[in-house]
């Protein structure tokens, strides 16, 4: 607890403009005690704080210094996280006083396990790894209180994983990841886990599957991004976007394949026309829709929805491709313009694709 009467004591009298040895004349003690309480060095007794706080109209508690914590559940849980961001020392001291108040509640549990973990993963402690487990267990048994969307049994079995793991029993870490892996939320870290320990082998399938949902993820997100921008009229930064992912497409080919990333350029090529037509380049809009045509034509002249062109993963049996703008690389770009709900753009495709 940090108090602040020494300095409280010396605000105050000087406040009221007193010299130490005319404040030591009141309450009829010698200059150097006055030093000592100002300097820390000594504590006045009860009696002088309660005559202080008097003296000079405040209360007991404004002269310590002293303000009584906010101690619902929701403040505790803020201040363990402020704590931990800020690395205090008194963090875990902090945890085990809310687990003391609050033994039952989720989040006072589930923010402890947090705080144990990471601090351990920090400081490659193996004691505070072991108590986030202990910690994320008593979690799941109350995590029915549970009201954060972001969080659950999931995402605390993903918790406790990653200690174990980090504890070097990378067995027990990747048989939890394992259990719960569903729709491959912790592919990435069963790779990573399965690499790290050795069974390189057994790591790729997970590997590869973080990698195709990744950049499935990253195509989507751009189409998107890029679709906003030009609803927002930012036109160059749609093709900034689009650009920027056809690059990517061609980084992840390798040379002398075709297959759907194929299709998936033809499509963010319709884009790059779209944000040419509307800055007013029409020769510029032309040419690039033009040659969305060419290699929307080249695409379904002999369709692969595999991934077999893409570098450095090797796709398994299993894994299932498809496009939600068109079972055709000309229908999905028909679909994009739909969206686009524009007339010129519309009229630009219609004359080249059927000239």
């Amino acid at each position: 607890m940090d108090l602040m009467l020494a300095d409280n004591i010396r605000r105050f009298r000087k406040e009221r403009k007193l010299t130490q040895e005319q404040f030591a004349e009141i309450f009829d003690i010698t200059p150097g005690a006055v030093y000592k309480w100002e300097s820390g060095q000594s504590v006045p007794e009860l009696h002088f704080i309660v005559e202080m706080a008097d003296f000079f109209d405040t209360s007991v508690d404004v002269l310590l210094g002293y303000r009584m914590k906010d101690n619902n559940i929701k403040a505790v849980v803020q201040r363990l996280i402020a704590l931990y961001q800020e690395r205090s020392a008194d963090v875990l001291v902090e945890a085990e006083k809310a687990l003391k108040k609050y033994p039952n509640s989720f989040e006072v549990v589930n923010t402890a396990a947090m705080v144990y973990r990471l601090t351990g993963i920090e400081q490659k402690d193996a004691a505070r790894l072991r108590r986030s487990v202990e910690l994320s267990k008593q979690a799941l048994l109350l995590v029915s209180q549970n009201e954060d969307e972001r969080t659950g049994e999931l995402s605390i079995y993903g918790d406790m994983a990653d200690a174990y793991i980090h504890l070097g029993n990378y067995e027990m870490g990747i048989e939890l990841l394992k259990k719960h892996n569903i729709n491959g939320i912790f592919s990435e870290w069963i790779g990573s886990a399965l690499a790290r320990s050795g069974k390189t082998e057994d790591a790729v399938p997970f590997i590869t599957e973080t990698m195709l949902d990744a950049v499935s993820k990253m195509i989507s997100a751009m189409f998107s991004l890029s679709l906003v921008a030009c609803k927002g009229r930012k036109f160059s930064e749609a093709r900034e976007i689009m650009q920027f992912g056809q690059g990517l497409l061609v980084s992840l080919r390798k040379a002398g394949k075709t297959d759907l990333l194929d299709k998936i350029a033809a499509e963010m090529q319709i884009i790059v026309a779209f944000s040419y037509l509307k800055e007013g380049d029409a020769d510029a809009a032309q040419d690039a829709a033009r040659k969305a045509l060419e290699m929307a034509h080249r695409f379904d002249a002999a369709p692969d929805y595999s991934l077999s062109s893409v570098k450095f993963i090797t796709p398994g049996e299993d894994v299932i491709t498809t496009d939600s703008l068109g079972s055709t690389a000309v229908s999905g770009i028909e679909t994009i313009i739909a969206f686009t709900q524009d007339a010129e753009l519309s009229a630009l495709w219609n004359r080249i694709a059927h000239t």
